[in-house]
């Protein structure tokens, strides 16, 4: 009877299974635990043993599968090392536990960008990190401080899906401390090391140097004109204000804008307008440019004289000449819709003007006599 025991033994012993997933040592990047062994003859189950000690005195988890491959779900932890190990049984008889792998699950963040040190940074830096594994399995959460210990800042946390990178707002001239984590339903991995960098310095901005309509132009058009100005080194927008005084206690008009030039709509008949334009760079602001001035023609057809002045322009209007009767002495002064003097002449009593070679539209006639004027509108054909 002995020996018939010993050849039944021999007959159904099973061998212990070879492990195969995940390898032994092997980082683990997903929460949900492919594990695969050898098929083993004879084998009718698979029992599994999972730790985070090697000696298995406190069992993390224990399967019991028909199969030798098996995925499953269990509640991993960020940055542990666990171990597991594997053995076969059938009707007859259990084997031995296999030899125990481990494996380590997903580690702390590491940073890249900024590099650690880095200065002379832009205010809108993009911070960068990595993680091993896909990051559809994760999201991610980063502070920004302005001290190392980060003290009182938010933790943010970005979107679903989003990358492991994250665009943010800073200050000039300062110093940044910066870290992330790994997030997950199950768990959240350890804050990352801390890498700093400092801002570009404050960039110096002047003052706006004003281009037109030039200080002083008289009889401007009533009506929309560009205000215009010379590009300033680091400025991002300009501001701009129109006042009808030059304290600019009362500001009649104000504008923000990128270019360097803006329309002011906003004119009135024989009026005098002040302006000035400043620079900013996001919230530093810059000095104000000198002030200018310029004076928008009276209503057309205005007369500024005594009624007893009798005034004839003729013909009007005209296509290649046209007179003007004014009893006495008196001067004249043509200008353009832009302000641009094209002629001056002074007469008495009658004054014939040749206009051959003047572009065709409508002009200003202004006739001066003493401390009298009148202002009238001519149009050549």
């Amino acid at each position: 009877m002995l020996l018939v025991f010993l050849v039944q033994t021999s007959l159904f012993a099973i061998n212990a299974p070879t492990l195969s997933s995940p390898s032994n040592g092997i980082i683990v990047t997903r929460f949900d635990l492919f594990v695969n062994v050898s098929s083993v003859t004879g084998a009718k189950g698979y029992q599994f043993k999972f730790d985070t000690t090697p000696t298995f005195t406190s069992p993390w988890v224990k399967l019991d599968t028909n199969s030798a491959s098996y995925i499953y779900s269990p509640e991993l932890r960020m940055g542990k090392t666990y171990y597991w190990r594997a053995k076969c049984a059938n009707s007859i008889d259990t084997g031995n536990w296999s030899a125990p792998f481990n494996f380590l699950t997903t580690q702390d963040v590491w940073l890249s960008n900024p590099t650690n040190g880095a200065v002379n940074i832009a205010l809108y830096p993009k911070l960068e990190w990595g993680i091993q594994g896909s990051v559809s399995e994760l999201r991610f959460q980063y502070q920004l401080s302005k001290d190392s210990l980060f003290t009182n800042v938010a933790s943010i946390l970005l979107p679903v899906n989003s990358s492991p990178s994250v665009t943010v707002t800073c200050e000039y001239a300062t110093q940044y401390y910066w870290r992330a984590r790994a997030f997950h339903p199950l768990d959240t991995s350890r804050w990352s090391g801390f890498y700093t960098f400092k801002t570009l310095a404050v960039p110096a901005l002047g003052s706006v140097q004003l281009a037109s309509p030039t200080n002083g132009l008289i009889n401007v058009p009533v009506g929309p004109i560009t205000l215009s100005w010379f590009n300033l080194t680091n400025a991002l927008t300009y501001d701009v204000e129109v006042s009808d005084n030059q304290t600019f206690a009362i500001v009649l008009a104000n504008g923000n804008t990128p270019s360097t030039g803006i329309y002011f709509s906003g004119t009135q008949a024989n009026t005098r307008n002040y302006w000035r334009v400043r620079g900013l760079i996001t919230a530093l602001i810059g000095p104000w440019s000198g002030v200018r001035y310029f004076t928008t023609a009276p209503a057309t057809g205005t007369l500024e004289m005594d009624a007893d002045n009798a005034i004839k322009v003729f013909p009007n209007p005209a296509q290649q000449s046209f007179e003007i009767e004014f009893e006495g002495d008196f001067e004249t002064r043509i200008t353009d819709l832009q302000g641009k003097i094209i002629l001056e002449t002074k007469a008495k009593n009658l004054c014939q003007i040749n206009f051959s070679e003047w572009e065709p539209g409508v002009y200003f006639l202004r006739l001066i006599k003493g401390n009298q004027c009148h202002i009238q509108k001519i149009v050549i054909q």
